[in-house]
């Protein structure tokens, strides 16, 4: 496993910070032989070491800090499994090694309408207003994006991009250690509702918060009511 301590020190050597994150992609995996993934994002890239589970990101250093807080955060609860777990941080916060969920959740599936994408992502984004409360800022967005999630071999719907939860808390304050963070974060306790993000290609997804599940269905799935 290639230590994220070795790629930020030859980011800085090599003056790869002066690049743009995706600039700079191509230089990061011919050095330690990785293989990019996707330089899609606005700010970030996103590599592959072979044969390992976890993915590397480079970014900036203030929506890697965001997500690796977040991740710590919602770690041992409810919520946790809804996020793939971002497991390290590099000092200057350039690197973050990220749990790796292979399949992306199918186009087909975005969806009958993007009424209905919409009007989901409404409900599930209520389930996370203790979040504004969490990072000081009544004005955090949610990346709840269809591109952002990815499905996992058990069938869990999982967040991979989810800096703008808590990236808001290292803008203020650049200098904002990530321990500290995560214990302002702390302060406010996440609801200990019961939520399942599924999907699947026969039912499309469910969204399932303790005894109410919301259903959006594939392309193929048109015999049921599109959504509520």
């Amino acid at each position: 496993m290639v230590p994220l301590q070795d790629l930020e020190d030859y980011y800085f050597k090599a003056k790869l910070v002066l690049d743009y994150e995706w600039s700079a992609a191509d230089k990061v995996a011919k050095k330690f032989g990785l293989n990019v993934i996707s330089t899609q994002g606005t700010t970030r890239a996103v590599f592959k070491e072979p044969y390992k589970r976890d993915v590397i990101k480079l970014g900036f250093p203030t929506h890697n800090r965001g997500e690796y807080v977040f991740s710590k955060y919602v770690k041992g609860t409810k919520h946790s499994h809804l996020f793939a777990e971002t497991r390290e941080i590099t000092p200057q916060g350039y690197f973050t090694r990220q749990e790796f969920v292979r399949k992306s959740l199918p186009q087909v599936i975005c969806f009958l309408s993007d009424k209905n994408w919409y009007k989901f992502r409404e409900i599930l984004e209520s389930c996370f207003s203790f979040v504004r409360l969490a990072v000081g800022n009544a004005g955090v967005t949610f990346d709840f994006h269809d591109e952002n999630f990815k499905v996992s071999s058990d069938g869990n719907l999982k967040l991979v991009d989810y800096s703008d939860l808590a990236c808001s808390m290292f803008c203020k304050d650049y200098n904002l250690k990530p321990e500290t963070a995560v214990n302002r974060l702390k302060r406010v306790d996440i609801p200990p509702r019961d939520l399942n993000l599924t999907y699947s290609k026969d039912y499309g997804i469910r969204l399932a918060i303790n005894d109410t599940t919301y259903h959006l269905p594939s392309l193929e799935d048109q015999s049921n009511e599109t959504f509520l």
